[in-house]
């Protein structure tokens, strides 16, 4: 099973920013 490093790199890079959104919202709503 190969997945190109470029795929992994973007589905992180994705998750972070989504995490990091996250994070802003809820520091701003509490």
């Amino acid at each position: 099973m190969t997945v190109p490093l470029a795929i992994i790199k973007v589905f992180y890079l994705l998750k972070s920013v989504k995490h990091d959104s996250v994070e802003y919202t809820n520091n701003k709503v509490f």
